[in-house]
C-alpha cells in the first residue's frame, strides 16, 4: 500500500470513529476509563494521525455496540447476506 493511500485510509478510519463516538455521545476522555488510551491518542486516530488499536475496536465494539468492518472499511455487514 503507497504511504498516500495509507494516509487517506487513516483521515477515512477517523472520521468514521469520530462520527460514531459523538453519534452515541461518547467523549474521548470516556474512552481512558474503559481501554489504555489516552484523549490525545483518541484524537491522532480521529484526526488520521494513527489507526485505532485491537484494544480500542474491541472495547467499542462490546460496550457500545460498534460495528468494526464499518470503521475499518466503509462497508455495513448486513446479517443474512453474507455471502
Amino acid at each position: 500500500m503507497s504511504q498516500e493511500i495509507e494516509e487517506i485510509e487513516k483521515k477515512q478510519i477517523g472520521l468514521r470513529f469520530r462520527e460514531f463516538r459523538k453519534s452515541n455521545g461518547i467523549l474521548q476522555t470516556d474512552l481512558e476509563e474503559g481501554v489504555p488510551t489516552t484523549f490525545v491518542q483518541i484524537s491522532r486516530i480521529e484526526n488520521g494521525h494513527r489507526y485505532p488499536s485491537v484494544e480500542i475496536l474491541i472495547y467499542m465494539a462490546k460496550t457500545h455496540n460498534m460495528d468494526i468492518n464499518y470503521i475499518l472499511t466503509g462497508q455495513r455487514h448486513v446479517k443474512g447476506n453474507a455471502k
